[in-house]
């Protein structure tokens, strides 16, 4: 390797980092063509140091190499893996909602009233109820963190209230009696990681989200801050099918993929349709009536 050679092969493996100080995606470009520049200068027997040990170039180049690599997965990897296992999160949060509402249906198929998460266990007996319907470990929650027995809202004390955990989440089956004897809504929520979103999903199958907030925190965050049992029923429930938006006729349009439906919930929070699609029980469904108010 001449001299001009080593001048280049060194102000290229120093240099290329310094790029990174302006702009990290050109830098790590540079950095990357530089680093495979020189592990070929290396490896060619044609190029030989003369006088002089390999040791130094092979050292420079190895740094060069392992800052490049720690620089990318702090900008970029670290993101992906969080970002990746945040919607696998996501995915077994939706997948239990729609375990526990094949096991709902199969229970009110044989009870004819909604059943409770400990009747689906066998743990809480109930005539003609004789298979457990959820997975051994589908826990059920009686006690909160301080061993006390969990208790509803004030303005909640009609309804029984009903608790489970699966992982990273919480889960809150309902009653909804303004909407029949087989009528439910369940819910699942992060019960200790503040980055995850809440979910809540109906006897129609009609799942929906809350995302974080802006500041990159759950609403709704273990058994002192759960949803009520109200807090995602909107206009979506009313009305499935909605009118497409001036964003999805846009996103339509342009050959996009377009927004989700969104609604505001009795919670005054915007949840949004699950992947944007109507599931196959929801769309044979006929929508619901509007509630009647008491005179």
């Amino acid at each position: 390797m001449s001299a001009l050679s080593q001048i280049i092969f060194f102000t290229t493996l120093i240099g290329t980092p310094l790029i990174l100080i302006f702009n990290v995606k050109v830098a790590l470009i540079l950095m990357l063509t530089a680093n495979l520049s020189g592990l070929i200068s290396l490896s060619l027997k044609s190029l030989k140091i003369e006088g002089k040990s390999r040791s130094v170039h092979w050292w420079v180049w190895s740094v060069h190499g392992l800052l490049m690599i720690a620089v990318y997965m702090a900008i970029f990897g670290v993101a992906n893996i969080v970002g990746s296992g945040r919607k696998f999160s996501a995915r077994m949060a939706v997948s239990t909602l729609r375990t526990l509402h094949w096991a709902e249906r199969q229970c009110t198929h044989s009870l004819d009233r909604v059943c409770t998460i400990g009747e689906m266990k066998l743990e809480t007996p109930a005539e003609g109820l004789n298979t457990a319907l959820l997975r051994t470990d589908f826990h059920r929650v009686i006690e909160g963190a301080n061993g006390q027995p969990i208790r509803p809202p004030a303005d909640e004390q009609r309804v029984a209230e009903e608790f489970g955990r699966l992982g990273q989440y919480l889960i809150m089956l309902r009653p909804i009696p303004d909407r029949g004897e087989r009528s439910w809504i369940a819910y699942t929520w992060p019960a200790t990681d503040p980055t995850l979103q809440a979910f809540c999903i109906d006897d129609r199958e009609e799942i929906l989200e809350l995302p974080i907030n802006d500041q990159g925190q759950a609403y709704y965050l273990g058994l002192d801050r759960r949803p009520k049992a109200t807090a995602c029923l909107g206009a979506l429930h009313l009305d499935p099918n909605p009118p497409l938006t001036p964003d999805q006729e846009a996103a339509i349009a342009n050959g996009e993929k377009p927004p989700a439906h969104t609604h505001i919930g009795k919670d005054q929070r915007t949840w949004r349709r699950w992947r944007g699609k109507r599931t196959r029980i929801s769309k044979s469904k006929t929508p619901l009536p509007a509630p009647v108010k008491n005179p």
